[in-house]
């Protein structure tokens, strides 16, 4: 087998979570996107529709190059958008929605958290290792009739 390998984490990232169906189960989708795995912005409207939604960002690096090798560390970010189940009129069944986004961060965590290291596949892109380097943390988004959003990193070891 040959792996033609890119460069681009996000992608690769969102190939490998969407390929998950324990966790695709948990999320939104609609006629225009199968899972609601995105990249960079949100492209569907969470608010109000009772579905979960994640968003994937690169920002920055962990940890700076050497002159030895081509590895690369770059930090994934993962938001987590969560929206409280609802009833036949749109109305918020539950006052909170902290229980499914822990289970939800649990689940993708299983699959980007790797302490033990090792060469693993996202979609074509080779990774080497991906330890999370946050716990999930709320941040300042609109809520809009309970919405809520929450935070995690993760560094990642890339060739």
């Amino acid at each position: 087998m040959t792996v033609v390998q890119t460069d681009d984490l996000l992608s690769a990232a969102q190939q490998y979570l969407a390929a998950q169906s324990d966790l695709t189960a948990l999320l939104g989708s609609d006629s225009t996107f199968d899972t609601w795995i995105f990249r960079e912005e949100l492209l569907a409207p969470v608010e109000t529709t009772g579905k979960a939604a994640l968003c994937l960002l690169q920002q920055g690096q962990w940890a700076t190059p050497n002159d030895h090798n081509t590895l690369r560390f770059p930090v994934l970010t993962v938001e987590i958008y969560v929206d409280p189940p609802r009833d036949s009129e749109g109305n918020p069944t539950t006052t909170s929605v902290s229980s499914q986004i822990d289970h939800l961060f649990r689940v993708v965590d299983q699959y980007l958290h790797r302490p033990q290291g090792g060469e693993q596949l996202w979609g074509d892109l080779l990774t080497y290792g991906s330890l999370r380097a946050s716990e999930p943390s709320r941040f300042p988004w609109a809520d809009v009739d309970k919405t809520q959003v929450v935070r995690v990193t993760y560094n990642v070891n890339m060739g």
